[in-house]
């Protein structure tokens, strides 16, 4: 382990480089950590634990990369939820309007397709039509397929 060798002085940079990251609200994340690695940073104070809960809230260990990087998208997601809860609450006329884009998505599959409403008068829809698909059997492309229309999947 990396970690095996570790000194008091190197320990003491890591502690002081925590600290002045934190102060930036930088977080430190440790990947690729085993318990015996864990128990060590814990000793090295480079780790710490929240007494009432348990909960390794400021440094994180991780036995992988793709576990910590599932943990920062789950903060990163949360985070995005969080705000744009506050801005819905921040004044009725955000939150009706977003009612108002559910709606319309909700209503128009194709909203990325037609960008405007010029773009949904007359010509585009002559030339839609509806299909039926049949759960595992409805084949609407194959390979080398060249006279087909464009199919939009809603």
């Amino acid at each position: 382990s990396v970690m095996d060798g570790m000194d008091a002085s190197t320990a003491k940079v890591l502690r002081k480089l925590k600290s002045e990251a934190a102060s930036h609200d930088v977080v430190f994340l440790w990947t690729h950590v085993d318990e015996e690695l864990e128990s060590k940073l814990r000793r090295q104070e480079l780790v710490m634990v929240d007494q009432q809960s348990g909960d390794q809230q400021t440094h994180l260990t991780f036995a992988d990369t793709d576990e910590a990087l599932h943990s920062v998208e789950d903060h990163i997601l949360s985070y995005q939820a969080a705000v744009h809860d506050r801005w819905l609450k921040l004044h009725p006329s955000f939150s009706a309007y977003q009612r108002l884009a559910e709606a319309r998505t909700a209503f128009e599959p194709f909203a990325e397709v037609f960008p405007d409403d010029t773009c949904r008068h007359g010509c585009p829809w002559r030339y839609c039509c509806g299909v039926g698909v049949k759960q595992y059997s409805t084949l609407l492309w194959t390979p080398g397929q060249t006279n087909v229309g464009l199919f939009l999947v809603h």
